[in-house]
């Protein structure tokens, strides 16, 4: 008899067991999907905020050319990505605005100058210096 109640107790134990490993499973499974969430929405945050100051620096850069006239003329190096993804960068002259866009990301930038030259910055440009000068009456932006 005293070897059917240690038998009993073993059972039970076991499914006590099971049940704590269980749960313990079910706390990990969530912790990681959490994380991984996580993980995701800060590398999204990177690449927007990398997107909005490479789009600040273009547009101060052209700013400060438009600003001082068309005696100085400017070049500046970009990123050639932005984190793991390729990116371009466009104009629009009719109303001063700069667009960086990656795969997953759009930023727009406005600028004071709207006296430039349309314009698109790919990956081939991107590779060499970026030059900011005046063409007769208007910016020009190009990979040189």
């Amino acid at each position: 008899m005293i070897n059917l109640a240690i038998a009993e107790k073993r059972g039970f134990f076991s499914i006590d067991a099971l049940l704590a490993l269980s749960l313990l499973v079910i706390v990990a499974t969530s912790l990681i999907t959490l994380s991984e969430g996580r993980r995701k929405s800060a590398e999204a945050i990177e690449i927007h905020l990398e997107a909005k100051m490479i789009g600040d620096r273009l547009a101060a850069a052209m700013n400060s050319v438009y600003v001082n006239g068309p005696n100085i003329s400017l070049s500046l190096k970009l990123p050639e990505n932005i984190g793991p993804y390729p990116y371009r960068v466009f104009s629009d002259n009719s109303v001063g605005l700069l667009t960086v866009e990656s795969s997953v990301e759009v930023v727009e930038i406005n600028t004071v100058c709207k006296n430039f030259k349309n314009f698109v910055l790919e990956r081939e440009n991107l590779t060499k210096k970026i030059q900011i000068f005046w063409e007769g009456s208007q910016l020009c932006i190009a990979g040189r």
